[in-house]
């Protein structure tokens, strides 16, 4: 009897933080994604353009194409950081555009003021709300001395990771990747790779987001001749020009990817969001602005 007394009294002290305190601490819950509202970001946006150059660095942004309401955008996403924005109105053209796209002087229309001042360069910038924020993913670029490789120009970027190479072949039923391009990493190790592959009776190119299981691609296909595939009219042939990826952001319809496709006589500004595996353009009520004629158009969505 002794003993088993001596048992019961060791199997309650044992089960004593058990019974005297509730259930046994659970391993805490893994905080949620953040992410930012995807119809926000859709019917408010602006791409614009610096007022530095190569050699003064940016104070101002004017838009080159807008969505939504001007005054809503308080944050601008470009050169891979964030710059917090003062909307100042619209602006008056004091100069004149170029052949091939707007000047900040040459634009009359909406412009901010920014906090801090914008890198020395020119390129584009995306303007969105601040509700966006959080969903912005911090991005690494992917930078490589501008040499040509196998015939293909590199545009300074390294080759895409082998494994996205045969992932992306796979996809394409062996369809061999001539060319590739890995533009950006961003925080969680996804890549922005680009994929030529060989010509069948198009030429096709691939832009794809990559991180693990989750792929997310856009296709662009040129017809062929005897001269081979010629992506813009005055490029060399089979020479995509040059990718820069401007931001990724997780939404909660899923990533939205804005980037610039520069050639010799313009720049595409693209904002695309994830649909089903496909990136497809995003269908906004958006204002393009003319410079030649100084002035917006609404685009048709």
């Amino acid at each position: 009897m002794k003993r088993t007394l001596t048992i019961l009294l060791a199997l309650l002290l044992g089960l004593a933080p058990l019974v005297g305190c509730g259930e046994r601490e659970k391993n805490p819950e893994p905080a949620p994604l953040a992410v930012a509202p995807f119809a926000e970001l859709r019917d408010n946006y602006a791409w614009a353009i610096s007022n530095g150059d190569w050699e003064t660095p940016g104070t101002h942004l004017a838009a080159v194409e807008y969505a939504g309401s001007p005054e809503s955008l308080t944050l601008a996403v470009g050169w891979n950081q964030l710059f917090p924005l003062r909307y100042e109105g619209e602006k008056e053209a004091t100069g004149e555009n170029g052949e091939y796209g707007a000047s900040y002087a040459g634009i009359a229309g909406h412009y901010w003021s920014v906090e801090s001042i914008l890198p020395v360069g020119w390129g584009s910038c995306l303007l969105l709300p601040a509700s966006c924020e959080a969903g912005i993913l911090a991005l690494t670029p992917a930078v490589a001395g501008e040499d040509i490789v196998n015939g293909f120009y590199n545009h300074g970027h390294p080759p895409a990771d082998p494994a996205d190479v045969t992932e992306m072949e796979g996809r394409k039923n062996g369809r061999r990747v001539l060319h590739s391009e890995l533009l950006a990493t961003d925080e969680n190790g996804g890549r922005v790779s680009l994929f030529q592959f060989e010509s069948t009776d198009m030429g096709l190119l691939v832009l794809a987001y990559i991180n693990g299981d989750r792929v997310i691609a856009q296709e662009f296909s040129n017809p062929v001749d005897e001269h081979g595939v010629i992506w813009r009219a005055d490029a060399e042939e089979d020479d995509i020009c040059v990718f820069e990826v401007t931001m990724l952001c997780e939404t909660d319809a899923g990533l939205v990817l804005a980037y610039l496709w520069y050639g010799p006589e313009g720049t595409g500004k693209l904002l695309v969001a994830e649909d089903g595996g496909a990136f497809v353009e995003l269908a906004s009520d958006a204002w393009t602005y003319d410079h030649w004629e100084n002035r917006y158009y609404r685009l048709t969505s």
